[in-house]
């Protein structure tokens, strides 16, 4: 998974985001734990989480499906020969 990312559920509503060095925040912004290279997701405490599959599917400690994670798309810089009038 490319980082950062942002975390939806099944229907599209926005559950958090992961930042450049894997840190999880919810949608408050609030620290939940961390996701390493692996896509194992670990709480605050230590404990496992759940994981992160090659696609971006969040799976919770139980093996149930948890939402999925889209790339964060960064802005780019448009001439204003390219914007539409």
């Amino acid at each position: 998974m490319d980082k950062p990312a942002y975390h939806f559920d099944r229907w599209g509503t926005y559950l958090g985001r992961v930042d450049e060095s894997g840190r999880y925040f919810d949608s408050r912004g609030a620290l939940c734990g961390m996701i390493d290279d692996r896509g194992t997701l670990t709480g605050t405490d230590g404990s496992s989480r759940g994981r992160v599959d090659v696609q971006g599917q969040v799976w919770d400690e139980g093996g149930k499906y948890a939402g999925f994670f889209l790339p964060a798309v960064r802005p780019r810089a448009v001439s204003g020969m390219q914007r539409a009038v």
